[in-house]
């Protein structure tokens, strides 16, 4: 079971770079408390409030890391945001990259990951390249990318199918998706996604619990 409930406050919007539609989401608070009314006084009498944790069961119990995922606009905003997110520590093997086959895609992840992008079908998107612990966790055992796509795995790695959505849509316009696997490290790779233009950068709301 998993603990957790939605509320006004938890809807939060931002606005990507020029090049992405604007679009928001909602975000799980693990513990949180709801409140109820309930009576019991009898008939036409008045109640007390009564604070309660609601529970959702979820229908994944994987034990999977927190990705913190984004998609930048190019090649170029993506060297950056890759080259921010070593300086702050995170080691190559932390970083995932999907991007649509091209020669600038191959030398990106060789520069930033150390060897060389694997060929990929992605349905929704055509032929990628992609190295990283991302790549496996969305492929499955069953190799699902050239069946599901990203929108139809991003779930088993905490994301809602709308955010594995947008995450094609993008990826598919040429941009190149990165995912960091640090789960000590997410918040602050989130505010680097977020300052190189990362399209609707987030992190894995249950660590592929959904």
């Amino acid at each position: 079971m998993q603990e957790c409930w939605f509320s006004s406050a938890s809807f939060s919007r931002r606005r990507p770079p020029r090049e992405f539609a604007e679009w928001g989401r909602y975000r799980c608070s693990g513990d949180s408390l709801a409140t109820r009314a309930v009576n019991t006084r009898g008939p036409g009498k008045t109640g007390h409030a009564e604070r309660i944790v609601i529970h959702y069961s979820s229908m994944a119990q994987a034990d999977v890391a927190r990705f913190t995922v984004g998609v930048f606009q190019d090649i170029e905003w993506a060297r950056k945001g890759l080259g921010a997110l070593r300086q702050e520590g995170l080691p190559p093997e932390s970083l995932s990259i999907l991007a649509k086959e091209s020669l600038e895609a191959a030398a990106l992840i060789e520069q930033m990951l150390g060897a060389a992008g694997e060929v990929v079908e992605v349905a929704g998107v055509g032929r990628v390249l992609a190295r990283g612990t991302l790549i496996g966790a969305l492929q499955g055992s069953t190799a699902d990318l050239p069946k599901l796509g990203i929108a139809g795995t991003m779930r088993r790695v905490g994301f809602q199918s709308h955010d594995g959505r947008i995450f094609e849509t993008l990826t598919a316009r040429g941009g190149v998706l990165v995912a960091i696997d640090s789960e000590p490290l997410a918040a602050d790779s989130l505010k680097i996604l977020h300052s190189y233009g990362g399209g609707n950068a987030a992190i894995g709301a249950w660590a592929g619990r959904v």
